[in-house]
């Protein structure tokens, strides 16, 4: 790697990790993506009673998505906070596979408009890629402590 390309990698990781900030759980999910359908019209229900207000707390989102298509990973680097899940979307028409480099995580192929999900729960920086296509299919998670 050149060094121009190592100094650009490290800036755009510097800039990723200061932009990013999310969290969530420890699984592996391997589902089919649901498919969408049109909304369905309900009938407006009339209220009877004066409205009461309900407190309901805020929850935090800890999760983000990646596409998997033809040959990419997008985004192919990826910033977020200790206990984010990440979902792998398989958006293109050939097979892929998501695995850890150090192979501590991953899958078998994965089927068509489907996703695999993983959750983050230590810190660091993680390689993956498609075992299938490692050559060009590559990415990168860094994982950096909650605020």
């Amino acid at each position: 790697m050149s060094e121009l390309n190592k100094r650009w990698s490290i800036g755009a990781v510097i800039i990723i990790y200061l932009g990013s900030l999310l969290g969530c759980q420890d699984t592996i999910v391997s589902q089919t993506l649901p498919t969408k359908s049109a909304p369905t019209r309900q009938p407006t229900p009339t209220v009877s009673a004066p409205p009461t207000r309900t407190v309901v707390p805020s929850v935090a989102v800890n999760f983000t998505e990646i596409d998997a298509g033809d040959y990419f990973f997008y985004p192919s680097v990826l910033t977020v906070t200790v206990g984010t899940t990440v979902r792998w979307n398989h958006v293109g028409s050939t097979g892929h596979d998501v695995n850890a480099v150090d192979r501590s995580w991953g899958t078998t192929l994965i089927p068509l408009a489907s996703y695999f999900e993983y959750t983050f729960t230590r810190e660091g920086i993680f390689d993956y890629a498609c075992i299938l296509h490692s050559p060009g299919m590559r990415g990168t998670i860094i994982i950096v402590p909650k605020p």
